[in-house]
């Protein structure tokens, strides 16, 4: 028989010897562990008594098997018995890591919870309140640095450019003192001030603006007005001009556009009027009376009159402001009525119906430069009317 002899040994392990070393201890060990498990529980007390009776022997101690039955006895009846940890640290820790599962889904849930509300209120605080503020901050800053700045220098050179027309120190030095304080706003970034500021230069430039068109229209009004009531020998008819060209001096001083239009208009028109040779011509075409019959409304006796118009030579009617003997307002007509006497309607009536036109429909002339009339009908008393009904004909109402 051959004899197998151990390799001789020439140092140690290598890491491949030294691991199926391990290997084979633990399988040992495997094994050892399941032979124990498939013993009867006879077998493992029987086990379990010999172990502890050997435990003792080798510290001096002899431990009689009733005891050491007890002792197992004891450990088995314990070994299913579920006992509560108690409450503390050790208890939540272990709590805590069996339900790890369920915690792990809900701290997830929170944390996603947490950062769309975060993200949802860091989008709408940018939306609503940074983007909001940072736009105001433009538009002040625009403000500020571009628009104040702008209209301040149109509003104080507007202003200056009549002041320094009209020479008023006093107002020059206003406009400058104000331009200061609107700069001082502005270092302020007080907006608010500025423009109440700008706008009070604007208004002094307004009012410049004003006594400026009031003296250029109180030369206008001599330059319009002088030469006309020179023409005018007629001592009336020059102090109605006279009267219309104060109307005009005063709108222009006062500063009322408006006002002076109206006046200059009126100064033309009755100095126009003044200066034309006019007849004027009793009416006679359909819808218009060539005289009235009517009530006076003082005395309640009639009274006649006839209905005329003011012709000029190339045959244009003119209109004029007429009174109205009934208290009624002056109104610009081109028709009105002059008072007459009864005998005078009556020729009238009379030429009128011999063969349905009137021979003679002149009632009085007005020579150029005057407002006096040569009037060619008899008892003429200078009453007239601008406003009637013929009884008659319900008809011949005021044109």
């Amino acid at each position: 028989m051959a004899i197998v002899k151990d390799p001789p040994v020439t140092g140690s392990l290598t890491l491949s010897e030294t691991l199926l070393a391990m290997d084979i201890a633990d399988t040992i060990r495997h094994d050892d562990r399941m032979r124990e498990f498939e013993m009867t529980d006879g077998d493992r007390r029987n086990a379990a008594i010999e172990r502890l009776r050997k435990a003792y022997e080798a510290q001096g101690d002899v431990v009689p098997d009733h005891v050491l039955e007890r002792a197992i006895t004891q450990m088995n009846d314990a070994r299913f018995v579920h006992k509560t940890m108690a409450t503390g640290p050790r208890r939540l820790f272990w709590t805590a890591f069996v339900r790890r599962g369920r915690y792990g889904r809900n701290v997830a849930a929170a944390i996603t919870a947490l950062a769309v509300g975060y993200g949802a209120w860091t989008l709408g605080y940018d939306q609503f309140v940074t983007k909001p503020r940072l736009a105001a901050e433009r538009r002040l800053a625009l403000q500020i640095e571009e628009v104040i700045p702008r209209n301040l220098a149109s509003t104080v050179e507007y202003a200056e450019g009549f002041a320094h027309r009209l020479g008023d120190a006093a107002a020059l030095d206003r406009i400058g003192s104000q331009r200061k304080a609107v700069e001082a706003s502005l270092a302020a970034r007080d907006v608010q001030a500025a423009e109440q500021g700008i706008l009070v230069i604007r208004a002094v430039g307004q009012e410049l603006k004003h006594r400026e068109d009031g003296v250029r229209l109180v030369a206008e009004v001599d330059t319009l007005t002088a030469d006309t009531i020179s023409k005018v020998s007629d001592a009336e008819a020059r102090d109605a001009l006279v009267d219309l060209a104060s109307q005009m001096r005063d709108a222009a001083l006062r500063g009322d556009p408006k006002a002076y239009e109206s006046a200059a208009e009126r100064f033309k028109s009755y100095s126009g009027y003044i200066l034309t040779p006019y007849k004027l011509q009793i009416v006679d075409r359909p819808g218009i009376s060539a005289g009235v019959e009517l009530t006076d409304k003082e005395t309640g006796v009639p009274a006649w009159y006839l209905i005329v118009e003011a012709v000029s030579p190339s045959g244009v009617v003119k209109p004029l402001e007429i009174k109205d003997r009934n208290r009624k307002p002056t109104r610009t007509v081109s028709v009105w009525g002059i008072r007459v006497t009864k005998e005078a309607f009556l020729r009238l009536k009379a030429d009128k119906k011999s063969d349905g036109v009137l021979d003679n429909n002149i009632a009085g002339e007005k020579p150029a430069g005057t407002l006096q009339v040569n009037w060619g009908v008899d008892d003429v008393n200078g009453q007239t009317i601008n406003y009637w009904v013929d009884p008659r004909q319900q008809a011949g109402r005021n044109r």
